[in-house]
């Protein structure tokens, strides 16, 4: 989750117009490069997790896309097309739960797509996705849910984080 700490770069923005120290600023761009060299997989168009793992995830890649971490910035429109990789008749699966579908971080890979200029694709995914939730007949017709499983039917990942803890 490099692409949060890139979240700093408008308070850092602010704070060098308050005659703060110009840190933060090469902070960023540090993460910047370290993110790119050590977690950008360029055969599969995207970020890895972490420099241990081979998950390519939802959140993060959305998120890198979202506060400019990809470096050249072409790189966004692969992650774009990676994303939408994940996709299926109810919407965004998310790797990192276990392919089941979040609404929050589909919401980050719906703006990511639009930041990459693939707004076609952040509105089709708002279609399938949010669209699901409002028609499915035995839901509240609303958009808030906290995910579901690939399948369309309801989850919740407090049950996930329940099975592996064992409880």
């Amino acid at each position: 989750m490099n692409a949060i700490h890139l979240l700093q770069s408008p308070i850092a923005a602010v704070a060098s117009a308050l005659f703060v120290s110009h840190v933060t600023q090469n902070t960023r761009f540090q993460v910047q490069a370290a993110a790119n060299e050590q977690l950008w997989d360029d055969r599969d168009g995207s970020f890895f997790d972490n420099p241990s793992t081979f998950l390519h995830p939802q959140d993060g890649n959305a998120l890198a896309v979202r506060y400019g971490l990809v470096q050249p910035p072409d790189r966004a429109g692969r992650i774009s097309e990676h994303l939408s990789k994940n996709w299926n008749a109810f919407g965004a699966r998310t790797p990192e739960w276990n392919f089941d579908i979040g609404t929050f971080p589909g919401s980050l890979e719906v703006m990511a797509h639009a930041q990459a200029g693939k707004c076609a694709r952040a509105l089709q995914l708002m279609r399938v996705q949010w669209g699901y939730m409002l028609r499915q007949p035995n839901s509240t017709q609303s958009s808030f849910w906290e995910g579901y499983h690939s399948d369309g039917s309801f989850a919740y990942q407090g049950e996930r984080a329940l099975r592996l803890r064992g409880a």
